[in-house]
């Protein structure tokens, strides 16, 4: 579901019970102490893997039941991105960041130094966490057929 982009390292897991898969930063960052940066995190969702995913483990046998099972799960789920907890405990927040399905730029997470110190970031350090959520938003009666344009914040445009 998640796709490395170029130069990104690859999602891992942390043990065999993790909840979350790990994330790592793209680039080198400082954190100035009361600095809020955005960190790319070098992956993507990439709908064709899901697609892919869901068409191998499903029953159905023909294309049209499986899109119609894509279109269910895009429905449905959201990814949500959290800091890891042993940068929290350093002093870095982020609130929690909610990815519609159908995001189609390059993951980010936004962090605040709160910390009392400079707080620096590797190219690759592990910095963050994503869970697939499942949502019942649907049941608020609020539809649209609009598709997303844009990236990061485009949806409040």
């Amino acid at each position: 579901m998640l796709k490395t982009l170029r130069g990104g390292k690859e999602p891992t897991k942390g043990s065999k019970y993790s909840a979350a898969i790990d994330l790592y930063a793209q680039d080198d960052f400082i954190m100035e102490v009361g600095e809020t940066r955005i960190i790319p995190l070098g992956v993507c969702i990439c709908k064709d893997e899901i697609y892919k995913y869901l068409s191998v483990n499903s029953f159905f046998d023909t294309e049209e039941k499986t899109t119609k099972i894509l279109n269910d799960f895009m429905s449905c789920h959201y990814l949500q991105l959290e800091p890891r907890s042993s940068i929290r405990a350093k002093g870095i927040i982020s609130c929690t960041g909610i990815i519609d399905i159908d995001y189609k730029d390059e993951i980010k997470i936004i962090l605040h130094n709160f910390s009392g110190e400079q707080f620096i970031i590797n190219m690759h350090d592990k910095i963050a966490q994503i869970m697939l959520q499942k949502h019942k938003t649907w049941i608020l009666g609020i539809e649209t057929e609009d598709e997303r344009v844009g990236g990061f914040g485009s949806s409040g445009k």
